[in-house]
């Protein structure tokens, strides 16, 4: 069954795509990070055939159709680009967006590289030498980074709990 709602004049929509954005956030996290609402922003015409068709034929499948592969081409864009990568809940409540992003980088970067040292870090992360240790001391405490070695030979690699 196909109920039409329009309480408002204008926004009906976004309205409604927010409440999708948060319903999914809070099936899982990496929502957050998905940018679904440009995937149909660049497709809008379609968004709006598929709302005509959805009244039309009093159905909503068409549209939930649409926004499914929306959703689906958001996470394929992002997994393909190598941009996305799926924190653990353990972690995620743990870190703040910065230490996710730069968690991100350095996930990224140990697919290729068993090991990282600070040096290569400031490089990488484009960061200063003190917040690299602050984000390597945090990942350590988290179990996230296991240190090797000692002082200014200490290198890093990914534990293997994160690296699954």
């Amino acid at each position: 069954m196909y109920v039409y709602l329009k309480p408002l004049s204008d926004g009906n929509g976004r309205i409604g795509r927010l409440w999708q954005s948060l319903i999914l956030c809070k099936y899982n996290s990496v929502f957050e990070y998905l940018p679904i609402e440009t995937l149909v922003y660049e497709n809008q015409q379609q968004y709006y055939d598929a709302l005509k068709k959805a009244e039309d034929d009093a159905s909503s499948t068409v549209f939930i159709e649409f926004m499914l592969e929306m959703i689906l081409k958001t996470i394929e864009k992002f997994v393909a680009s190598n941009s996305l990568i799926i924190i653990n809940e353990e972690y995620n409540s743990k870190l703040t967006k910065t230490e996710k992003e730069v968690l991100n980088d350095l996930i990224r970067y140990f697919s290729k590289n068993e090991f990282i040292d600070s040096e290569s870090a400031v490089v990488l992360l484009n960061k200063s030498k003190v917040n690299i240790r602050k984000y390597f001391g945090k990942f350590v405490k988290l179990d996230i980074l296991i240190p090797i070695g000692k002082n200014k030979g200490r290198k890093y690699k990914l534990s293997d709990e994160v690296s699954k």
